[in-house]
């Protein structure tokens, strides 16, 4: 016999108490998951100085940590990038409670063992529809970055490879390695 999932609303969502736990809400089903552990911070924290620090000569460009983003109201879905880099526009028209409306211009996701293939795809097709123009998937144990455009297929950039963002910060080109090592 199934269980029959919980579902919020995005009322109820916001009203939870602050936890340990990250919270997310996927088509109105709280996600509850750990902090993130030391290899998962390490690598968040090279791309997010490495993207910083670009964005500096970008002055309508800003990159976050931790971005809580309302993907949808119905159903009711709220994300949290690892890292974002979005518009000043975007980040000024946040609500009351910090939360972004609709999904960064580039969504970044380190992927941990526990993460379900199925549930990544998932959340990586709700960023692009609701208006992300990449989303970048990082692998840790096989040392990959995975790009994906909507419509587009997936670019798979190898620890050698370069990685690059011709739309957000022509300039800016690293070694996959330099973020993963």
């Amino acid at each position: 016999m199934a269980t029959a999932v919980s579902r919020l609303t995005l009322a109820e969502f916001m009203a939870l108490p602050d936890t340990e736990m990250r919270q997310e809400l996927d088509e109105g089903v709280l996600l509850e998951t750990p902090p993130a552990k030391k290899l998962h911070s390490e690598i968040l924290h090279r791309i997010l100085f490495a993207l910083y620090e670009a964005a500096k000569t970008q002055p309508k460009l800003r990159v976050r940590a931790a971005l809580a983003c309302q993907l949808s109201w119905d159903p009711p879905t709220v994300r949290i990038a690892d890292v974002a880099v979005l518009t000043a526009e975007q980040l000024a028209n946040a609500d009351e409670r910090g939360y972004v409306q609709g999904a960064p211009s580039l969504a970044i996701e380190i992927i941990s063992p526990s993460e379900s293939v199925a549930d990544l795809v998932k959340k990586t097709k709700q960023y692009l529809e609701s208006g992300a123009g990449r989303v970048w998937t990082v692998y840790p144990d096989s040392r990959e970055i995975h790009v994906h455009r909507k419509g587009a297929s997936i670019e798979v950039l190898s620890a050698n490879a370069e990685l690059t963002l011709p739309d957000m910060l022509p300039d800016w080109v690293r070694p996959v390695s330099t973020l993963l090592d």
